[in-house]
């Protein structure tokens, strides 16, 4: 059981380590999508999506 335990510990150090070692600012040359998809993007949620998850994609509030 301890080896367990030290094992998680470590994997979530890692998994830390990792996260900070990503980039945090991508610039839009970095992206690999372009202002287009998005833009496009945003229609297809505002017209299919929007329905339940809001304009904002916050969800619907007790929505079962």
């Amino acid at each position: 059981m301890q080896l367990m335990k030290w094992k998680t510990v470590v994997i979530r150090k890692l998994v830390m380590l990792l996260a900070l070692c990503l980039p945090f600012n991508l610039n839009a040359a970095d992206r690999w999508y372009s202002q287009a998809q998005v833009d496009n993007g945003r229609v297809v949620f505002n017209t299919n999506c929007a329905i339940c998850h809001g304009a904002e994609a916050a969800g619907t509030p007790d929505w079962r």
